[in-house]
């Protein structure tokens, strides 16, 4: 197989990238639920620190709308939970 080389010239700029971004979609659940503060603060700085991770400036994720807390939902499984803490939030 061929190979192609790549040459990367760091000090030639083509854009500015001002944000970096990603998404968690669904996979935050066990995260929130089962993890303990000190691996939640990692996974903060393996995300969001420039020093100690990736550097994102920006995530998104799914925050829920329902789940089972609805009776409008057909499929149970197909709802996602929500960060409410109480009946009244």
């Amino acid at each position: 197989m061929a190979t192609t080389p790549v040459h990367v010239e760091l000090r030639r700029r083509y854009q500015r990238i001002e944000h970096f971004g990603a998404s968690g979609t669904w996979t935050m659940d066990p995260i929130g639920k089962e993890w303990s503060e000190a691996n939640k603060n990692l996974l903060a700085d393996l995300l969001f620190s420039r020093e100690k991770g990736i550097g994102l400036s920006l995530w998104r994720f799914n925050i829920g709308a329902g789940g089972a807390l609805t009776d409008q939902l057909w499929d149970p499984w197909r709802g996602a939970e929500v960060f409410q803490v109480a009946e009244d939030a």
